[in-house]
């Protein structure tokens, strides 16, 4: 089926333009996710969310080359997971390195801290925290190692 008649069929919004879309291009689609991702399950989603975004944009769009249209969605989407993918967190995926940064701005000892009770005990926290009890409000000190 030619790229008119399948432009024709998604703007009538007919199942079978996308049907016959992705039986044209999802080799061609999937080759660019694959250059980009280097991983098969990340290049069938991304085709998978291209057929949709297609779908969604067409009406209003009216491409002109319906392949150049699937493989500049299909790069942008395999660029974004890429990216999203690679990107290193704050702190390398420690808990407690962005927080870290954080200990050395507050002091040991609150001015106005008044403890009052035995302080909780929670383990299973994170970097341990230790909770005093002010006038108004609770404070937690950060003790990361």
């Amino acid at each position: 089926m030619e790229d008119v008649e399948i432009i024709n069929l998604l703007w009538q919004r007919e199942e079978m333009g996308l049907l016959e879309l992705e039986r044209k291009y999802r080799a061609y689609c999937n080759a660019i996710a694959m250059n980009i991702l280097q991983s098969a399950e990340d290049a069938e989603e991304c085709v998978s969310d291209t057929w949709m975004k297609i779908w969604n944009s067409i009406p209003p769009n009216r491409p002109e080359s319906l392949k150049l249209y699937a493989a500049r969605i299909m790069r942008n989407l395999a660029f974004n997971r890429y990216r999203d993918a690679r990107a290193e967190r704050r702190g390398g995926g420690q808990p407690c390195a962005p927080l870290k940064e954080l200990s050395e701005c507050i002091s040991e000892q609150s001015v106005d801290a008044e403890p009052v009770g035995a302080e909780p005990n929670y383990p299973d926290l994170p970097c341990g925290f230790t909770y005093t009890k002010t006038k108004h409000l609770y404070t937690a000190l950060l003790l990361c190692g």
